[in-house]
């Protein structure tokens, strides 16, 4: 039997933003995020952190690890009920890691219309986001293109995985 990492969420702090600021930075990470500056400068990137809109909370995503916890990517939500994730440690991708923080952050918001936008082509965060009982009505489209996911819910209570 393998096991499978179990994520934790802590609130991101200003001592977090050079390693998210090096996620942002990253192509790769980065490449289904149309609306992200392709290199935000370090301004930027502050600015980004300060202007978040009230009522959007956002976490790192870490993982206990002999000598302590290691942050391998961050989460949001919104109080409006918008959720998403990126896994930056590419060492961390394909883990069942996002799938976990989905499930944490339904948890987290009981009763909670929740939704997200997805690129066309992320398979993976479409994936990430059905195991957790997310759909597409197959028309409902969001900025830059993006596919509009929302959580069906089960009479009024979470979906069980």
């Amino acid at each position: 039997m393998t096991l499978l990492p179990v994520p934790s969420l802590r609130p991101m702090r200003v001592d977090d933003l050079a390693l998210v600021l090096a996620w942002r930075s990253d192509r790769e990470v980065m490449r289904y995020l149309p609306s992200a500056p392709e290199r935000p400068t370090w301004e930027q990137h502050l600015q980004w952190f300060v202007s978040r809109p009230v009522g959007r909370t956002d976490w790192m995503v870490c993982l206990q690890e002999i000598g302590g916890m290691r942050s391998v990517g961050t989460a949001h939500a919104t109080h409006d009920g918008e959720v998403g994730v990126i896994i930056g440690e590419k060492s961390s991708w394909g883990k069942g890691i996002a799938t976990e923080v989905i499930g944490l952050l339904i948890r987290l918001s009981p009763g909670l219309a929740l939704w997200c936008v997805i690129h066309p082509d992320n398979i993976a965060s479409q994936e990430v986001f059905k195991a957790n009982g997310f759909s597409w009505d197959g028309s409902e489209m969001g900025r830059n293109g993006q596919r509009v996911y929302r959580l069906k819910r089960q009479g009024g209570t979470e979906v069980k995985r």
